[in-house]
């Protein structure tokens, strides 16, 4: 599992083995040694060749991720602190006051919680299964072999999410409105009077519509300008052309549009996919995601996590 390569006179391996056996009885320890030359970038050599050269410095190496001790107490403490799984009395005190009768059971017999639970035991750093969350496009549970691919789908067709929404018949029939093809017909039902207008203005009741007028009587100036028959600046496309879309969703408080070269949080996510929390091994480094023109976003501030629905 793990091995520690000596860097030192070898009369002290011993010591070394006995050092380390107090939390795993899996080591692996090397009889090896290295040198490696006291500069900047790290250039090993063989025990043979240090007997030619003294500038060069003897340490303990953890073969795991890499790292160097010069006394094998430090080694000791990175190993059980970066390489041992960690206990969690709190997590094992709530787990055994689980009713058995109440576990999630699956058709295969599978029982989630136990699955969890051993798994938790097994983690050298903080995973959701510690914390019994069951995070299903953590591909953790398939790459540590915890749930087959059918036991996952079981999972999720337990509590399906159906999120359908169809446009209000009075804004589908306020755009069939405008269903003109002459500029002449549209500048005449914009000038119309409709009903809602004589109403009090209410940003609840008639921000969908007064938004669809103001949208049409602006492409209508920007095509009767002429602008669009010229080569323009990608700044001045945003500015002119998906400027209503910077509006749009002015009356939900809770939905801002990001614009100019932001980075879409939904595209790190979908590059970083395959990439696991920290369980079994240290968590990889985390992927950037495409910088887009465009961001409908939840107003978050950003370590927060907002979600995203749509970008370009």
């Amino acid at each position: 599992m793990l091995a520690i390569y000596k860097v030192n006179l070898l009369n002290s391996m011993a010591d070394c083995r006995e050092t380390l056996t107090f939390y795993t009885k899996d080591l692996d320890i090397s009889e090896v040694a290295s040198r490696f030359y006291n500069t900047p970038n790290v250039s090993f050599i063989s025990k043979d060749q240090s007997t030619r050269f003294t500038d060069y410095t003897t340490a303990y190496a953890c073969n795991c991720c890499q790292t160097y001790y010069k006394e094998l107490n430090n080694l000791s403490n990175h190993m059980i602190q970066q390489h041992v799984p960690r206990e969690h009395p709190a997590n094992a005190a709530s787990f055994k006051s689980l009713n058995d009768e109440e576990k999630w059971k699956l058709s295969t017999g599978t029982v989630v919680e136990d699955v969890l639970y051993e798994f938790s035991k097994r983690c050298i750093v903080d995973h959701s299964a510690c914390s019994m969350i069951l995070d299903l496009e953590d591909i953790t549970y398939v790459n540590e072999k915890l749930f087959t691919t059918e036991e996952i789908g079981e999972i999720k067709k337990e509590a399906p999410m159906n999120i359908t929404s169809r446009i209000p018949q009075d804004l589908c029939g306020y755009i069939e409105h405008f269903n003109c093809d002459n500029l002449k017909d549209l500048r005449m039902r914009l000038a119309n009077t409709q009903d809602w207008e004589k109403e009090e203005y209410d940003v609840n009741n008639h921000h969908d519509l007064d938004w669809i007028k103001h949208t049409i009587h602006s492409y209508i100036r920007l095509y009767e300008s002429g602008e669009l028959n010229t080569v323009q600046k990608e700044q001045w496309y945003n500015k002119h052309v998906w400027l209503p879309i910077d509006t749009v969703f002015n009356d939900i408080s809770s939905i801002q549009i990001v614009a100019g070269e932001s980075v879409s949080l939904a595209s790190s996510l979908r590059k970083n996919k395959s990439r696991t929390i920290g369980s079994t091994s240290a968590i990889k480094r985390v992927k950037s995601g495409y910088k887009c023109d465009m961001i409908v976003r939840e107003r978050k501030v950003d370590y927060e996590g907002a979600n995203e629905f749509g970008c370009w």
